[in-house]
């Protein structure tokens, strides 16, 4: 299982649940240098991977999570609407991320020490 202790002591999930929240924060600062990183960081491949709901959750936190809240919404400070500095491309690229996941599979759940850490650094 993904039960483990990563580098540092925490429990996998408890570091899971940091780099999604991590990765959001970046993705909601509306800094074309933090998407790219997002984007194109094996971080937040793995997160889709070896765990989809905090994966899709970089993506999602910041949105909206009932009617009211998406009625009061305003397009430019959605950065995945293209508002402000995001660029309206921006969603598609989030597409072609998606697409380009492969889910982690009961047979390859088994975790190495700290993937997550290790491609994270790697993406800085």
């Amino acid at each position: 299982g993904r039960a483990g202790i990563v580098g540092g002591g925490w429990p996998q999930i408890k570091y899971e649940s940091y780099m999604a929240a991590h990765l959001s924060e970046l993705l909601s600062s509306n800094s074309e240098s933090c998407f790219q990183l997002v984007i194109h960081s094996s971080a937040t491949k793995h997160l889709l991977e070896y765990n989809p709901k905090l994966g899709l959750n970089v993506f999602t936190a910041s949105h909206p999570q009932n009617k009211k809240d998406w009625d009061e919404l305003v397009a430019q400070d959605d950065p995945l609407m293209g508002g402000g500095k995001m660029m309206k491309n921006y969603p598609m690229k989030i597409v072609k991320l998606l697409e380009s996941v492969n889910p982690a599979t009961k047979e390859t759940m088994t975790l190495p020490s700290s993937p997550i850490r290790a491609s994270f650094r790697s993406a800085a």
